[in-house]
């Protein structure tokens, strides 16, 4: 999965960040990031699949206290780059992490909140999955929170899209226990795709 990201580092904000689309849905994610976190109050966040550190930048702004990680050492170099020019080394530190090694690791707080976004989660397959809600639970504050964006397995736009091709075979393509081979930047990533109702979700919720 890392090289597969490193190749897709050098041009994915142009072909997503910056994009219309882009920006509408990760003006959506801030929004909703707006109303769950205190502006009063600074808190310490560990970013899972940060990227080029696009949201890693935007939560410090906010002035909260972020370890961003991603398994791309390319993807965290272009992370780099856009904290420097932003000026906050102070308040974004940057590390690579595999987040299926997620509980072996040792850090020396907790966290307030754990935060992935735009489907990150959705390269582990479900056991992997499962491993990362437990790690992660025992990763947060007493009162801390995991806010992440999974992409379901049933998505509206997607599925009218190819009923408008006559794709048919392709309607509810999500709905597979396997993954699907998903397109990132011209790169095949294999994508898990779940269903907010799945019991992979409890240990979060116990």
């Amino acid at each position: 999965m890392k090289a597969d990201f490193d190749i897709a580092a050098s041009d994915y904000d142009q072909t997503f960040t910056h994009t219309i689309i882009g920006k509408i849905q990760r003006d959506m994610v801030w929004e909703y990031l707006q109303k769950k976190l205190p502006w009063e109050k600074p808190l310490r966040i560990l970013e899972l699949n940060c990227g080029t550190g696009e949201d890693a930048i935007f939560l410090a702004n906010m002035g909260h206290e972020v370890l961003a990680t991603d398994i791309s050492t390319h993807m965290l170099e272009v992370c780099k780059a856009k904290v420097k020019q932003a000026g906050l080394e102070n308040q974004i530190t940057i590390r690579r992490l595999d987040m299926t090694k997620l509980s072996e690791l040792v850090f020396t707080e907790k966290f307030d909140l754990i935060f992935s976004n735009f489907g990150g989660l959705n390269c582990l397959p479900p056991q992997d999955l499962k491993k990362l809600f437990t790690a992660v639970k025992n990763r947060l504050s007493p009162s801390g929170k995991l806010i992440a964006v999974i992409m379901p397995d049933f998505c509206l736009i997607e599925s009218l899209y190819f009923a408008t091709k006559r794709a048919s075979k392709k309607i509810f393509r999500r709905r597979t226990k396997s993954f699907l081979s998903v397109n990132i930047n011209g790169v095949p990533i294999k994508t898990w795709y779940y269903s907010p109702a799945e019991k992979i979700f409890t240990p979060l919720m116990k």
